[in-house]
């Protein structure tokens, strides 16, 4: 569904809406250490990656739940950023309690953005309105688009070298929501059908990897 000429609403997977949401993940990471740390991890080869992100995580991690929750998280953003061609990428996660979404991994970024977007509520940005509508979010221009005309995130976007994003809802097989994953362009962009179909596949692994992480809590 089209918003306007610069924002999509594009449906993922089918799903079941969540009636209440209660899932959240403690991803046991210090306050400040992932803003303050740069990620680092060897490049994947795109061409790998295109084929099927099923096949490259498997690859990766035979079993996702006996990796720490970082690295896995890490992976699969760079997953998402090499399936969208984008340039930078945040993975999100829900607090239940505070209903915003918080930053667990990131690539690209620097302090302002990091700490402009360290906690996201449904009525901001790309990211808040895909947590809210329950479906992906594309805005090809950040600069003509109604989620960001007149708002303090759009001067936060552009200082960013930020033009375009897409943000996807993390939801699990039973509904829930657990997170968002976005990535974000230099340049005005639409990411095309087959980016999306992968980058849904993505989005259920990374999906039933934090919930299961929230199940296996002790």
């Amino acid at each position: 569904m089209r918003l306007t000429s610069s924002t999509w609403v594009s449906p993922s997977k089918p799903y079941v809406p969540a009636g209440s949401i209660s899932l959240y993940i403690d991803i046991d990471i210090h306050e400040g250490e992932l803003l303050d740390s740069p990620l680092s991890y060897r490049p994947l080869s795109e061409k790998t990656v295109m084929r099927s992100p099923y096949l490259q995580i498997r690859d990766l991690f035979p079993d996702l739940q006996e990796h720490d929750s970082l690295t896995t998280l890490t992976k699969l953003l760079q997953v998402a950023i090499t399936i969208t061609a984008a340039d930078k990428g945040n993975i999100q996660i829900l607090d239940p309690l505070s209903q915003t979404l918080r930053i667990a991994v990131q690539e690209g970024f620097a302090q302002p953005f990091l700490q402009f977007f360290a906690e996201v509520n449904h009525r901001s940005a790309a990211c808040g309105t895909a947590m809210k509508l329950l479906e992906r979010v594309v805005v090809e221009d950040v600069r003509q688009s109604p989620i960001f005309i007149g708002t303090e995130a759009l001067r936060v976007l552009v200082e960013a070298d930020v033009q375009a994003v897409q943000s996807t809802p993390l939801i699990t097989k039973d509904g829930y929501i657990v997170g968002v994953i976005s990535t974000h362009y230099r340049v005005p962009t639409l990411p095309t059908r087959k980016q999306l179909r992968l980058l849904d596949e993505l989005a259920e692994i990374a999906a039933e990897f934090i919930g299961g992480l929230q199940k296996n809590r002790p």
